[in-house]
């Protein structure tokens, strides 16, 4: 995960050549198309198969992470199925080493982590066996993204049945298909769920709210994201036709 200036891709592919000579089997994404579905898939399953994940930090990172894009989808899959005790940031700016300057998901995710200073070329030399020593190593306690002994099968499980069960205030089925973009059946549960309460509660006040929560844009966002699931299609239409 990197945020894009000038030379950040540049500097993340370096690091990534020497974790590759230093033995490492890594996976770098070096495309920065946005809304290329193979390719996020192809990502997604990358960082199913990761023992850790490293995060550049750049100040322009931190921005993206505050609004909806490859970044910020990348970055609440990596801590949803991995955990942030998983995660390594590593900083690219000086003006990003005062973690208490964090801000939003990135300060809520890591803003408790350890973090290694590669903010010049001197110092990715010297603490580059840092790095591999926290590669190698086991993953932090510190880890909002497990609760007890819920795997993440668990709470997705869970979840997919209070969907079903009509148990989700409108609040949290917003959180859901936000949190969980990337899974076509929490989509296709949350328009379902949508559509239920939309349909019951069908005031205007009611239709306002869901618009005013970014209700509206979650479900186009969802159609967009999945057009070959029918279920996401039909309940996502269904509760647009209401809104209309």
């Amino acid at each position: 995960s990197r945020g894009d200036n000038n030379t950040t891709p540049q500097i993340v592919s370096e690091i990534n050549k020497e974790l590759k000579d230093k033995g490492f089997d890594t996976w770098f994404n070096d495309n920065r198309t946005e809304g290329n579905m193979r390719e996020a898939w192809k990502q997604w399953r990358s960082i199913d198969k990761s023992h850790k994940v490293i995060i550049f930090i750049t100040r322009l990172y931190m921005a993206r992470l505050r609004s909806y894009n490859k970044c910020a989808a990348e970055f609440r899959y990596v801590r949803t199925r991995k955990g942030s005790g998983s995660m390594i940031p590593v900083v690219l700016e000086r003006s990003m080493l005062d973690q208490s300057q964090w801000e939003g998901t990135l300060r809520t995710a890591l803003g408790r982590s350890q973090f290694i200073d590669m903010s010049s070329e001197s110092l990715r030399r010297d603490n580059l066996e840092v790095l591999c020593n926290m590669i190698a190593g086991e993953p932090s306690d510190i880890d909002e993204g497990i609760i007890g002994e819920l795997t993440h099968l668990d709470l997705r499980n869970g979840i997919i049945a209070r969907l079903d069960a009509g148990q989700c205030t409108l609040d949290e089925i917003i959180e859901y298909m936000d949190q969980y973009n990337f899974d076509e059946r929490i989509q296709w549960k949350a328009c379902a769920a949508l559509w239920t309460a939309v349909s019951e509660k069908n005031n205007i006040f009611f239709k306002v709210r869901i618009i005013r929560v970014g209700g509206a844009k979650k479900i186009l966002r969802a159609m967009e994201d999945f057009p070959f699931c029918v279920a996401v299609q039909e309940n996502a239409c269904r509760v647009l036709q209401i809104l209309a």
